[in-house]
């Protein structure tokens, strides 16, 4: 199975849109406790077999959740993040991605932190095998 996490937390930092507003501050799984905003972090949310018996394709479902001070920099940086995964149906080193389907992109204003933050919430569906 692919590692969609770690391909979309390469592929984000390659994007220069992303890039430009977050630095290197893409994680995958989680986040640094000290993470200062903005950042994103990539998770996997679900995988299964798209048509079992078969092991080579499967359906990914992984959250890209950027977090900011700032509710316009969080919005625009999810918008390039979302553009920027439905472009990957590609082959990688690691594999071949056939499709990827935005399916939501979530606002939320997290009171969780001092001070308060943006954090929108993209999730993409992927389908992908190994090479």
């Amino acid at each position: 199975m692919v590692d969609t996490v770690a391909l979309l937390v390469r592929e984000l930092l390659a994007n220069p849109g992303v890039s430009a507003v977050l630095g290197s501050r893409v994680y995958g799984g989680s986040f640094p406790e000290d993470a200062a905003p903005p950042f994103a972090v990539v998770r996997g949310v679900s995988h299964s077999l798209t048509a079992p018996p078969s092991m080579e394709w499967w359906d990914s479902t992984v959250t890209i959740d950027i977090h900011s001070n700032d509710p316009i920099e969080s919005i625009s940086v999810a918008t390039k993040a979302a553009v920027h995964a439905a472009s990957l149906e590609d082959v990688y080193p690691e594999g071949a991605v056939a499709s990827v389907r935005l399916r939501d992109i979530l606002s939320i204003e997290d009171g969780a932190f001092t001070p308060t933050r943006s954090r929108n919430i993209v999730t993409v569906a992927i389908t992908a095998r190994n090479n």
